[in-house]
């Protein structure tokens, strides 16, 4: 199994057959979501950000998702006011948060 075939070898895909499953709808997405103890209010932006019950789990481990709302959310609010600092929040604010490969992809589509 795998979620990306392209990383898979050509002679392994000719001999293999393939299966693939779309993902849940966003609705029952953030339903199983909030099933597992996610609110609902994080549930919609982490069922934008994944399709995975265990990376949503992980986003959620020490407040992750809520930082990254709180710091998105404060930079935007400089960028809509003019005001220059807005850089200086990206460097100081939400760098820190984007600590891995998947934590970084998920701040960048949180923009």
């Amino acid at each position: 199994m795998t979620t990306n075939k392209s990383l898979i070898l050509p002679t392994i895909i000719s001999r293999a057959q393939l299966v693939e499953f779309s993902p849940l709808a966003p609705k029952a997405f953030q339903e199983v979501l909030t099933g597992a103890g996610i609110s609902a209010n994080q549930a919609a932006l982490i069922g934008a950000l994944t399709n995975s019950v265990e990376d949503a789990t992980a986003m959620t481990e020490d407040d992750w998702v809520a930082r990254v709302q709180a710091e998105v959310g404060r930079w935007y609010t400089q960028l809509v006011k003019g005001d220059a600092t807005a850089f200086v929040t990206v460097q100081t604010g939400l760098m820190p948060l984007a600590s891995d490969r998947s934590r970084q992809a998920s701040c960048l589509m949180s923009l």
